[in-house]
């Protein structure tokens, strides 16, 4: 008996592996997270608050070698800071002007403090080399109650560093970027609106890992840009706010996206009314919504991901080529009201290796899709419901080419209710009439998503 139970082990081992390996395959396919990053403006604005900056007096020089509280009034030509001391310039009704380069040109600083208590105007024609009108080598902190409005030919503020924005309002029109911080941009809070003819606001370093960053923890923001609004080498991390956001470029010939992240792209909450005429919402890597509220119109896809996009709450409002589209999608709560030209919900390959699967663990789903080749839910490997209310109007409502699975949510095409997906077993059009019969279709009690 001893003999036959060691003959048996080897067996058991190998069966345990494979059942170890199925239990966790299904578990990635049908549960897949992605991780929330927990940056936030605020705390990186501590580094600024504790800041001491020595005496208050009149700006007479316009070149700054030492540290202070300068008090800027009235009328005056390029300012330049080159000091690394501590300097904060507050703008009281002041016109700054310059026709030589930047109006504020920040060599060198400590912390530079930006703090505008009355209405104050920078306008500068930039050169090539400082093209921006406030333009700094460090990082810039932006605090105060009035309104600063800048004005340039070509971008209206940069840092090579970091910029962060406590409070205030702003008004930038650029001819070039609106907010350029090469580090991070960091926006606490405030009134922010750009015209830009190039992007809104941007960073650019993709050097090292911990920058590239736009953090966003509140504010009111309208952009009107032909490039991409908010557009960051690494991540946009938006936590509230209100954005309206109009992205009007030729998506032929440049980027034109409404928020753009080079890897994750992460919206806690906030209101959206954003029209774009390419993607509305685009991360090379990952997207995670957790809530808010997105009105969105665009000329290609509302939301696009790469990698994986995982809804976990919110409700949208869309009206696009396409809807929603990743590699990997995974809805789990949320409403919306999707009406695509082309497909609805669509997860494909784009690299050869890639996992392909879109699962619908709930939420309340509507979905209107354009007539001819058109799927309102389209996958190139798996499809998963398990649970929600899902309404397609669809001639095609289901494509996919690997397995269909329905364990559980309520399914309603074109105002008839089905309780199974076609099996395929290859990538087809699912028509209504290849639908199978059901013996009582039973209309959807509530046609408002709502």
């Amino acid at each position: 008996m001893k003999k036959k139970l060691i003959a048996i082990i080897p067996f058991m081992i190998i069966l345990l592996f494979f059942l170890c390996f199925f239990l966790i395959q299904h578990y990635y396919q049908n549960h897949v997270h992605i991780k929330s990053e927990m940056i936030t403006a605020k705390s990186y604005l501590q580094k600024y608050k504790d800041v001491e900056y020595g005496e208050l007096e009149i700006l007479k020089n316009p070149i700054i070698t030492k540290g202070g509280i300068y008090h800027v009034s009235g009328e005056h030509g390029c300012i330049t800071v080159n000091t690394r001391d501590n300097v904060q310039l507050i703008l009281d009704s002041a016109h700054i002007t310059c026709e030589t380069g930047p109006a504020i040109y920040v060599e060198d600083s400590g912390v530079l403090n930006i703090h505008t208590v009355v209405n104050s105007t920078i306008e500068a024609t930039s050169t090539l080399d400082l093209r921006s009108a406030i333009y700094s080598k460090d990082s810039i902190y932006f605090s105060g109650k009035g309104i600063l409005t800048v004005q340039s030919n070509y971008d209206a503020i940069v840092s090579k560093d970091n910029i962060l924005i406590e409070s205030g309002s702003y008004i930038l029109n650029a001819d070039g970027d609106g907010i350029q911080g090469t580090d991070n941009v960091y926006i606490l809070n405030g009134n922010i609106t750009i015209h830009a003819n190039q992007n809104g606001i941007q960073t650019s370093n993709n050097k090292n890992p911990s920058k590239g960053n736009i953090v966003i923890d509140n504010g009111d923001f309208i952009i009107y840009s032909n490039g991409d609004a908010i557009d960051a080498i690494a991540n946009v991390i938006i936590h509230q706010g209100h954005f309206q956001i109009q992205c009007e470029g030729n998506a032929n010939t440049t980027s034109s996206k409404a928020i753009k992240g080079r890897k994750l792209i992460q919206i806690q909450n906030g209101n959206f009314s954003i029209t774009s005429t390419d993607d509305s919402i685009h991360s090379d890597q990952n997207i995670l919504i957790l809530g808010g509220f997105y009105q969105i119109h665009s000329s290609d896809d509302a939301i696009h991901a790469d990698g994986i996009l995982q809804v976990k709450g919110g409700e949208m409002e869309i009206t696009a080529k396409e809807g929603l589209e990743s590699t990997t999608m995974m809805i789990e709560d949320g409403t919306f009201q999707i009406t695509a030209s082309e497909n609805g919900m669509t997860v494909g390959k784009k690299h050869p290796k890639d996992v392909v699967s879109l699962t619908i663990l709930g939420g309340d789903i509507s979905i209107k899709t354009g007539s001819g080749v058109t799927c309102a839910l389209d996958s190139n490997q798996s499809l998963t419901i398990s649970g929600g209310t899902i309404r397609l109007q669809s001639e095609t409502p289901f494509c996919y080419s690997g397995k269909a699975t329905y364990t559980g949510g309520t399914i309603i095409i074109n105002d008839v209710e089905v309780n199974q997906i076609l099996e395929v077993e290859s990538k087809e059009r699912t028509p209504m009439e290849n639908l199978p019969d059901m013996p009582t279709p039973t209309p959807p009690q509530n046609n408002n998503p709502r």
